[in-house]
């Protein structure tokens, strides 16, 4: 997969990837501050995220953007777009680059699924 491809799919998951933690943080910063918030992880967040808007616009977007790092993750495992290589070490890495990818796939469908309230 060239890498020029690749790119805006990796931005576009990175911007998707750091809404659902800023959500987790503004929901734990309003847990301490006793303003209702409490401490979630990132399905929360995405929960969080669709009760904002009836539309579920954001979600959409949400689940496309953790889609497209889901990709970005898995390009990173098969194709070795960082040079970890194919020792131990570097296939230990990669590895974990594809749990990830699977992670936010799982989120990615998470989002899409609470759309359809």
């Amino acid at each position: 997969m060239a890498f020029s491809l690749i790119e805006p799919i990796a931005r576009a998951g990175f911007a998707a990837r750091g809404a659902v933690y800023v959500m987790v943080g503004v929901l734990a910063a309003r847990a301490a501050a006793g303003q209702g918030g409490r401490t979630t992880d990132a399905s929360g967040a995405v929960r969080a995220i669709g009760r904002l808007e009836e539309s579920g616009t954001l979600l959409v977007f949400l689940a496309v953007g953790l889609a497209a790092y889901a990709v970005w993750r898995f390009a990173q495992a098969l194709e070795d777009l960082d040079g970890k290589g194919s020792g131990v070490k570097g296939l230990t890495v990669r590895t974990g680059y594809a749990a990830s990818g699977l992670l936010h796939l799982v989120l990615a469908f998470c989002a899409g699924g609470f759309t359809r309230r």
